[in-house]
């Protein structure tokens, strides 16, 4: 069977362009692509980081009681409104390394394995549940630590003493970060007494039977079980209620791939603006053939239907290649944000339904959307003035308005004038052309910006501590007797002595209740002692004075508090002047708000004197945390005085819980950042490529249609090289174009995502 004319003319078409066609075909693959990996990474992550939460239980809230027996537990799990309770324990200890470090250990007891039914762990390797006398490692420590079932493990107890443990197995915790300043395990409370650690269960985990994932509910009941609690004689230190139902991380998750998604979308338009440019100069070369369609009969829609028919198969065509490369590309980025960043597994790697339609409808309709302006014009074009078409116009820019005034110019020449002029030959084509390559220019320059902008944050962040270690110990000390002991390791310039607690805002009922996640980290308050006259911490006021300011002023700087800017989500409509009133454990204090301090890549603080904090947790002379500053500031120096300083604690049985330099903090922040900056640059250069490809498709027309001039221009004497030099000179004309328009759209561009990121970025605990 023959094929229609028309059909037979698509096939031509494609047949006598083929480098056209190809660069469609893979502008609106790369476009697709784009748009691909990003909507299918979006609907995985989302579903995986729900799914894989929810599947542990986690808990609705935490109480913190002085102690948890088998009577207790057993009442609170008839308490009404209680789904479920489980009594557990935290054990704070460190790993002997055969390198001679010591990693710091978070020993989780759990109060029976068999019905461990909130923030549920599931078995990976070993024994299930563990025997009394050894533990479980999380499978991700355990791989760290490079370590294996059967291992024998040195632990250093917070008491002085050490213990040799058996690894009998690992577990997938996703409840737990991946480790990378500490290491997670799991054991039985057999293991505890075995270890000789004799403070028993502390920490009541429970999930509320009625609207589970209404965070007023879930308040409401765990304020009546902690009233009963102590009726029973017991204390209930503090509550800690999370957001219900929602990963620390997934919130953030969801707003950076969002805009992620748009972008992938704008580079998906771009291809499609791409498409119409080249659709639009192969109809300049078409005039006449239109022309005759038109004097044969052919009306203005059959015309239109011709070439978007072509589109149309370009589209199809583009989305089959594009389409499963960027979902299989969406799967491998999803993987690797669920393992190295949330310690998650991928249950599954599909996509819903709707997506593939969304891409077909995007691969193929966006195109045509675009394609349809160029084309509706020419197919309306009379067939007189297609058949009069010459390929050259003055329409727009005559001698005397734009072109005398190149003809003026030093140092240019009637050829390269010709090929200045010729940018504006087509306006249309060439706005699209400047839109395309600017908005790919813009794109990617914000991407760079966007990266050294964080690489900044992190030094300014840096910046505002001026120390270079942070010691934690196991429990307090006296706070000369510690500065002492460090003062005298070679290479230790100053020592000073930092105390913080976690707070929470206070209530008439007395009860403590902090809205934050279970490890006290994500979403938490803190108090924050400044030692007098520190020179530590140097931070930006937004309003207000800092503590020594005001002391100095007042005369009296007790009972009054300096709030960051992330501490004001507790504080929605606070004001310098106002009073809060904070509780630690069992103790209040009203305090007068003196300053607001902007602090970056750190979670909410409130700062106050050594006297206030005193008042607040009755803590005055013994000291937990010291912050050091070394005569030399680089990581093998920080490195080997941190060796020294633990040994020198070590041979007075002083016992350290965390040891934390600068290096470990800039590369926990790096690994959560640079995935999503990776994914943001990813998308730019998509966009980059599409704009390139959109130059080399105006540059290919503008030379097709000079054909003419450049013959004449060969007739008259002018070499190979004049012709290639004019063609260059265009080229250059138009991407310098682009380049000024691409760095005006960058700048506010760069500024919006950078806003962005600064609002949605998940702030880490200070150094």
């Amino acid at each position: 069977m023959l094929l229609k004319p028309r059909w037979m003319k698509l096939a031509r078409d494609a047949q006598l362009m083929p480098g056209r066609t190809a660069m469609m075909i893979l502008a609106i693959a790369a476009g697709v692509f784009g748009l691909a990996t990003m909507l299918g990474s979006y609907t995985i992550l989302i579903r995986e980081i729900r799914q894989n939460y929810l599947a542990t239980n986690p808990a609705s809230a935490t109480l913190k009681i002085d102690n948890i027996d088998a009577q207790l537990i057993q009442a609170i799990r008839n308490f009404p409104g209680i789904a479920a309770a489980q009594a557990s324990a935290k054990v704070d200890a460190g790993i002997q390394l055969a390198d001679g470090r010591v990693q710091a250990l978070n020993l989780m007891i759990v109060d029976d394995f068999k019905e461990l039914r909130i923030n549920s762990i599931f078995p990976e390797t070993g024994a299930w549940p563990p025997p009394p006398g050894t533990l479980l490692l999380e499978k991700d420590s355990l791989k760290k630590l490079k370590l294996k079932t059967g291992d024998v493990l040195q632990l250093k107890m917070t008491d002085g003493s050490q213990r040799q443990i058996t690894i009998s197995g690992s577990a997938h915790d996703s409840g737990v970060p991946v480790p990378s300043m500490s290491a997670f395990a799991y054991a039985t409370p057999d293991t505890m007494a075995a270890l000789g650690i004799k403070d028993g269960m502390h920490d009541l985990k429970i999930t509320v039977s009625n609207k589970p994932f209404d965070i007023d509910a879930i308040e409401q009941v765990a304020s009546a079980l902690s009233l009963w609690i102590q009726q029973q004689g017991h204390l209930v230190e503090r509550i800690r209620i999370p957001p219900p139902g929602e990963h620390p991380h997934q919130l953030i998750m969801t707003s950076i791939l969002g805009m992620l998604l748009v972008f992938s979308g704008i580079a998906l338009v771009l291809s499609a603006v791409l498409t119409a440019t080249i659709i639009e100069s192969m109809l300049a070369q078409q005039v006449r053939q239109i022309g005759v369609m038109k004097t044969i009969g052919a009306r203005s829609s059959q015309i239109a239907s011709l070439y978007l028919s072509f589109v149309l198969i370009i589209g199809l065509l583009a989305t089959c290649i594009g389409a499963p490369a960027g979902l299989a590309a969406g799967r491998a980025f999803s993987q690797l944000i669920l393992v190295n960043v949330l310690n998650f597994n991928m249950n599954s790697g599909s996509v819903p339904g709707y997506v593939y339609l969304v891409l077909v409808i995007a691969g193929v309709l966006v195109p045509l959307c675009m394609a349809g302006v160029p084309i509706s014009r020419a197919s309306n074009v009379s067939a007189h003035t297609a058949m009069t078409d010459f390929g050259t116009t003055r329409k727009f820019f005559t001698e005397k308005a734009f072109g005398n005034r190149l003809y003026h110019l030093p140092g240019l020449d009637r050829s390269i004038v010709m090929s200045l002029r010729n940018c504006f030959r087509s306006r249309g084509r060439l706005m699209l052309t400047l839109v395309l390559l600017a908005t790919a220019g813009a794109m990617f320059i914000s991407s760079l910006n966007v990266r050294k902008a964080s690489q900044e944050h992190l030094i300014e962040a840096a910046a505002e501590r001026h120390y270079d270690l942070e010691i934690h110990l196991s429990k307090p000390e006296d706070r000369n007797k510690i500065i002492r002991i460090i003062s005298t390791v070679s290479g230790v310039n100053l020592v000073e002595a930092w105390s913080s607690s976690a707070v929470a805002r206070h209530r008439p009922d007395g009860l403590n209740i902090e809205r934050t996640y279970p490890d006290g980290g994500h979403g938490s308050l803190n108090v924050t002692a400044i030692p007098d006259g520190s020179k530590l911490i140097s931070l930006t006021m937004q309003n207000g004075q800092w503590l020594s300011e005001v002391k100095s002023s007042a005369g009296n700087g007790l009972d009054t508090v300096v709030l960051n800017n992330k501490a004001l989500e507790s504080f929605p409509k606070l004001i310098v002047g106002d009073t809060i009133t904070l509780g630690v454990r069992d103790k209040t204090a009203s305090l007068r708000v003196v300053g607001i301090a902007r602090q970056k890549m750190t979670g909410a603080m409130a700062y106050v004197s050594p006297a206030t904090y005193a008042k607040l947790t009755s803590q005055s002379e013994l000291y937990r945390s010291f912050r050091v500053v070394m005569d030399q500031h680089d990581a093998k120096t920080i490195d080997t005085a941190t060796k020294q300083i633990e040994a020198a604690l070590d041979r007075q049985e002083i016992r350290i819980s965390a040891s934390i330099t600068e290096n470990m903090l800039r590369q926990e922040v790096d690994d959560h950042f640079d995935l999503l900056v990776n994914a943001l640059l990813f998308i730019s250069i998509l966009m980059a490529l599409v704009g390139v490809l959109g130059l080399g498709s105006s540059m290919s027309s503008n030379v097709a249609e000079r054909t003419r001039e450049f013959g004449v221009m060969r007739s008259i004497g002018a070499s190979p090289g004049v012709v290639i030099r004019n063609v260059i000179a265009e080229g250059l004309f138009i991407a310098l174009m682009s380049f000024g328009i691409a760095v005006a759209m960058a700048l506010p561009l760069s500024a919006s995502i950078s806003a962005f990121w600064a609002i949605c970025y998940l702030t880490k605990p200070s150094l």
